[in-house]
């Protein structure tokens, strides 16, 4: 089974509108349609306010720039994010697996009836975390000239058979570093004052609920238009694009562990410069026993996340913790501690 978003959906009378749909993989390519999740605007009570330069009809709310798809880690709950920034148009909509259009809901990112304080204006990435089901948002509009960029966790509660509830988010400003600015220097007059930075995409470690954020930096353009023959200049004879890739790691207590610049020696591989996707595949060769921050390797930050919770139970341990139920079921004890001593400095 796959899950695909946006599809064109043909109606009987020659018009089409956007959804996602799930897919039936079979042999050799093949596939069967077996759902599609949205609806065509034309058909609900949806109010038609224009057209588009491209001749398509225009509805509010408009769910027609559908961007990314994900599903909960019970396989119930499907969340669509559509992202159209101007209007206000950006919507998190999610819907019962099973059900269909029928269970669908419609929750409002910006403006002023957005479901949170932070409003996220033409949202970019999103992802859903397993470990506690939340949200997480990543805006495409930023404004900020001194690289803080923003992320948003929307807790949710997710009950079987029942409408889904999406709470107030919280805003996680990261700090990404100065970019490279060797082009300012290469090409005279290229670059103004302050920078630009944004987020391309998010993964979550299921194990834990860490954030994972990948996206880039680079110094803001000069106010003044830069003429042709300099930007010929900088992507022809210059040789490279003057982006400069960011990582950064947020716990799922939304607290930022870490932000830094991606740095490729270009001696030995090509620079990652515009990172535009990334996905969470933890350890290539399984799961390591006492290696519970999941970088695959067990060592001193695994030993720290264990002793925090040495003996309590109260905030409960993660589960991965948990190695061996012994007399308290959920207490980190000697039972566990196995782990962490068996495969000391091991890597995977």
């Amino acid at each position: 089974i796959v899950y695909v978003v946006p599809v064109v959906v043909f109606t009987d009378g020659n018009g089409a509108y956007r959804a996602a749909a799930k897919l039936g993989l079979g042999e050799g390519g093949d596939f069967d349609l077996l759902d599609v999740y949205g609806q065509d605007p034309r058909s609900g009570g949806a109010k038609h306010i224009g057209y588009d330069p491209n001749e398509f009809i225009i509805y509010e709310p408009h769910t027609q720039d559908l961007l990314e798809i994900e599903i909960d880690a019970s396989g119930e709950f499907l969340f669509i994010l559509n992202s159209q920034e101007v209007g206000d148009n950006d919507y998190l909509l999610t819907y019962r697996e099973a059900e269909g259009n029928s269970s669908e809901q419609l929750f409002e990112l910006s403006g002023s009836n957005a479901i949170g304080p932070a409003s996220v204006d033409g949202p970019i990435a999103m992802a859903v975390s397993p470990h506690d089901d939340s949200l997480w948002l990543a805006s495409s509009v930023i404004d900020d000239p001194n690289l803080l960029v923003p992320v948003y966790r929307f807790p949710m509660t997710l009950s079987s058979g029942e409408a889904v509830v999406v709470g107030t988010n919280t805003q996680i400003d990261l700090a990404f570093p100065e970019p490279n600015m060797t082009a300012c220097t290469d090409v005279v007059g290229l670059c103004g004052s302050g920078y630009r930075a944004t987020v391309n995409s998010l993964a979550v470690d299921p194990r834990d609920g860490t954030v994972y954020v990948a996206g880039f930096a680079a110094p803001n353009l000069a106010d003044s238009p830069v003429e042709d023959a300099v930007f010929a200049e900088l992507y022809e004879t210059l040789g490279y694009v003057y982006t400069t890739a960011m990582y950064a790691r947020i716990s799922s207590a939304a607290k930022v562990l870490e932000t830094q610049a991606i740095v490729n020696d270009p001696s030995t591989s090509e620079p990652l410069v515009l990172p535009v996707s990334m996905i969470w595949q933890g350890c290539p060769d399984g799961e390591l026993p006492g290696d519970f921050t999941g970088d695959c390797v067990v060592n001193v930050e695994d030993l720290s996340l264990f002793v925090q919770h040495w003996i309590g139970t109260v905030p409960p341990a993660p589960a991965a913790l948990d190695v061996v139920v012994g007399t308290v079921p959920g207490r980190i004890d000697y039972y566990d501690f196995s782990g962490v001593a068996d495969n000391w400095m091991e890597t995977e």
